[in-house]
């Protein structure tokens, strides 16, 4: 009997659209995501969950703007627009994906103090419990969908990896935030790129 197939989809939300805040290009994937996700075993929604004041927010610091970066204890944060506010309109699913039955949810970026690394772990470490739960699930293949390759769904690739994930791309379907041109040093991943489910 073959293992299940989860398929998870990250940051595909209003203020990653053409609609939102940061003015990405989740609107220009989500239709072709959302025709692979009847396709899948297992389907996980994973999203920008934050608190108002983040850390990651340029309006929290007083004299800063998007795009610059300020020190913090730890590392050098760069500060961008209040986007995907929990609750907010800009923190939806991008359309018709708000529609998708989501056998889990995985909401990152919740703590105030702390930005978002992964589906897997917040930046300092602590767990999301996506990794017990795929294990539970028996999971035999994970197909990754969404955006940004230079953020969260890049940062879950590796993490996926990182943990001993059979993981894939899924052609088409992932992009950075604000172009569906993929990067050379992603497009020279071949061996994980997979055209479809």
């Amino acid at each position: 009997m073959k293992k299940p197939i989860a398929l998870l989809v990250a940051g595909m939300q209003v203020d990653h659209s053409s609609l939102g805040s940061l003015g990405g290009v989740a609107d220009r994937l989500a239709g072709y995501i959302a025709r692979q996700v009847s396709k899948a075993t297992l389907c996980i929604g994973v999203r920008e969950w934050h608190p108002p004041d983040h850390v990651s927010f340029a309006a929290r610091h007083m004299w800063r703007k998007p795009g610059q970066y300020m020190a913090l204890t730890d590392h050098m944060q760069m500060l961008w627009p209040m986007h995907c506010v929990r609750d907010s309109f800009g923190a939806r699913w991008v359309p018709p994906l708000e529609t998708v039955s989501w056998d889990r949810v995985v909401d990152v970026g919740m703590r105030p103090e702390v930005d978002h690394y992964s589906a897997f772990e917040e930046a300092d470490g602590q767990s999301t419990g996506l990794i017990a739960w795929l294990a539970q699930q028996r999971i035999g293949l994970l197909v990754l969908a969404g955006l940004p390759l230079d953020g969260l769904l890049g940062h879950t690739f590796e993490a996926a990896r990182s943990h001993g994930f059979d993981v894939r791309l899924l052609r088409h379907a992932c992009a950075p935030l604000q172009s569906v041109e993929i990067p050379d040093f992603w497009q020279q991943q071949s061996g994980y790129w997979i055209d479809q489910l």
